[in-house]
């Protein structure tokens, strides 16, 4: 029996089309594997740049708060105070000042995805109002470094707690 050579071009082709089938489903995996991999890539440099930044606000704070002459130091450099603060004053100053620096960079990413507004929403509740009910908190959130939006914000939220409480 012989084979006819138009049957073998054919199991040829045939052999070539399931070839080429599975090479363009192995090269789709391997793109879907190389994006997820890429993903996690930029997943992964993001969480150590956090972590970096958080190592660092750690240093500064440390650093700050380890003597009272650098305390006095940040202190003076955050704005204006009051004649001869004392160490607490100064202490507060700082705490509300970095405080309030977390808490812009937090309302400045509300709006990039759900999860950042749920952040935004509990460190608000947690947090922001808590520091806005505190005179010297304000006095803080006036010197230098906030934007206008981020103040206004401040402000609108105090009165509007303080009008809650009975305060105002």
């Amino acid at each position: 029996m012989r084979l006819d050579t138009e049957f073998l071009n054919a199991i040829g082709v045939a052999i070539t089309a399931f070839a080429t089938v599975l090479l363009v489903i192995a090269t789709a995996l391997l793109a879907r594997a190389t994006n997820r991999l890429n993903h996690i890539s930029e997943e992964l440099k993001s969480t150590q740049h956090n972590a970096a930044l958080t190592q660092a606000l750690n240093v500064v704070n440390f650093t700050i708060l380890s003597r009272d002459e650098n305390l006095a130091t940040a202190d003076a450099l955050i704005g204006p105070a009051a004649a001869n603060p004392s160490i607490e004053k100064s202490r507060e100053r700082w705490i509300s000042f970095l405080l309030l620096n977390v808490e812009s960079l937090i309302f400045a990413t509300r709006e990039q995805d759900e999860s950042f507004r749920r952040i935004w929403e509990a460190t608000q509740h947690g947090v922001l109002d808590y520091l806005l009910k505190n005179d010297n908190v304000m006095e803080v959130l006036r010197t230098r470094g906030y934007t206008r939006e981020f103040i206004e914000y401040c402000e609108a939220r105090r009165r509007e707690l303080l009008r809650d409480s009975g305060k105002q």
